[in-house]
């Protein structure tokens, strides 16, 4: 029996020693991927120098206006072959073919290339859009980023076409955007019109020099209120003019008229957009939308914070002791990343309001305990807008709240209308106090005594006597033990009494 009992002994301080300081982690990101996350606000997937994904801020890529109606927008964000569909409105020409660039762009994942002048990228206009056939155009603004390879005097990179038929017969209708002396200008032919259709041209011509590869955004928009139409070049005004008879303020303002090209006579159809007429360079995210846009996106990253939630992350077992997080992570200069998380032993949904966020640091001790976990982070960009942080894999390290052993050597001794229960003290498993459980039937502790329900409270002590037992009836116990974090253990080795009176006269 001796030799047992100190093997028993001897197992304990073994598992005590090994759960000691023992920790384990749940990871996100890297192979693990991010599926854990519920929320991500202005933040994107891109892929990492290891070839898995890594989290970023969501770079000034424009999105659709819900409230607009469909085709009243086109935006082209030119990511890959994934992202060719223009939307309601709009179509590819059967016979073009787009090609992309992924290590050139100014936005997103990647670029619209051309590596051939005469193969131009073909959109058809539907009716709806602001170069739709027939449509009423009050305001509109055109833009979109260009990296010319060459710069050679003609090149067109954006060309509309569109068969203006009035009072005065047919007019051919253009809108051109052509480099000439290593600068770019706009042609506007016959697209604004006077109440008697007079053909009228208007010209627009930067002031700055272009250089080759490098990436410029343009952008052409027109305020219907005013007649003015201006062009921008990174953002700054190069070129203003009033679309009335003079081209200057004053007098009836021409509207814009755009007629329609494959189908005329009954003002539907398609208009033509060719993008990249003798043309050899890239071009990305284009925008043309029905409204004066005052400031354009011209910086890689929106500078207001993006933000990652992940859902309610389990570690397993109650009061379980949260210990750091540890980051594979970028912050380029005046970037940052803040990190926060909120623990409990009770579960919560992922989008409580009323449980607190902690701040996190990683890499610095944390020491707080529960077994539900959320976290969420945070990213800034720098104050230029071109810098993001970025986040490559996330580590959280906690430490299991392991229950103490269960009680063992229990014994039972049956006395007059009550049994005496004993057992081995286990001392140094943090155990807060030990809980008798009885019952008439083996393995159902549901008995009732003088001391209550089953189960019963020893508080710290290693034995408890039963009463209000019924004599003659066979009882059937077993012990427990709580830890200081109400971790339960096992139940002991199950023991039997019969109490009677015959032990009424015993000590």
């Amino acid at each position: 029996m001796k030799r047992k009992r100190a093997f028993f002994l001897l197992a304990g301080l073994i598992l005590c020693l090994k759960v000691s300081g023992y920790e384990e982690k749940i990871s996100l990101g890297g192979e693990e991927g991010w599926s854990r996350l519920v929320v991500l606000d202005d933040i994107v997937l891109r892929r990492g120098h290891e070839g898995n994904n890594d989290l970023s801020l969501r770079e000034g890529e424009y999105d659709r206006d819900e409230s607009s109606s469909p085709g009243r927008e086109l935006i082209l964000h030119f990511n890959g072959p994934e992202e060719t569909d223009p939307g309601p409105g709009y179509r590819w020409a059967p016979e073009t073919a787009l090609r992309f660039s992924s290590r050139e762009k100014a936005l997103g994942q990647g670029a619209l290339a051309f590596e051939r002048p005469d193969e131009p990228a073909i959109l058809r206009a539907g009716r709806g859009g602001p170069l739709g056939p027939g449509t009423a155009v009050e305001d509109f603004t055109l833009e979109f980023w260009v990296y010319p390879a060459r710069l050679a005097e003609g090149e067109e990179v954006f060309r509309w076409e569109g068969v203006y038929r009035g009072i005065n017969g047919v007019l051919p209708q253009a809108i051109i955007c052509r480099i000439e002396g290593q600068k770019l200008t706009w042609h506007f032919d016959n697209f604004f019109l006077s109440t008697e259709e007079t053909p009228r041209e208007f010209l627009l011509r930067g002031n700055v020099r272009l250089f080759p590869r490098k990436w410029q955004h343009h952008l052409i928009r027109y305020q219907g209120a005013t007649g003015i139409l201006e062009y921008l070049l990174n953002g700054v005004p190069e070129a203003l003019v009033h679309t009335t008879p003079t081209g200057r303020a004053g007098g009836e303002i021409l509207q814009p008229r755009p007629g329609g090209y494959d189908n005329p006579g009954a003002g539907e159809g398609f208009n033509r957009i060719l993008l990249g007429a003798n043309f050899i360079g890239l071009v990305d995210e284009l925008r043309l939308v029905p409204r004066y846009v005052e400031e354009p996106q011209l910086e890689r990253y929106h500078r207001s914070s993006g933000t990652v939630i992940t859902g309610i992350l389990d570690l397993g077992q109650k009061q379980n002791r949260l210990i750091r997080l540890e980051a594979r992570q970028e912050t380029p200069e005046n970037t940052a990343l803040y990190y926060f998380y909120r623990l409990s032993d009770d579960y919560f949904l992922p989008d409580d309001e009323e449980l607190p966020w902690q701040i996190a640091a990683p890499e610095s001790p944390i020491n707080r305990r529960g077994r539900y976990l959320q976290l969420l982070i945070q990213f800034l960009p720098d104050g230029t807008g071109f810098f993001s942080p970025q986040i490559s894999s996330l580590d959280i390290y906690y430490e299991p709240s392991f229950p103490p052993l269960a009680p063992s050597y229990l014994t039972a001794q049956a006395q007059d209308g009550a049994v005496l229960l004993i057992w081995d003290s286990l001392s140094g498993q943090g155990a807060l106090e030990y809980q008798v459980f009885f019952g008439d039937r083996p393995g159902y502790y549901f008995g009732t005594s003088a001391q209550g329900n089953s189960p019963v409270s020893a508080g710290r002590q290693t034995q408890l006597r039963i009463e209000g037992l019924e004599n003659g009836k066979l009882y059937y116990f077993a012990v427990t033990a709580l830890s200081e974090q109400g971790l339960r253990s096992e139940f002991s080795g199950e023991v039997s009494a019969r109490p009677s009176h015959l032990y009424r006269n015993s000590p």
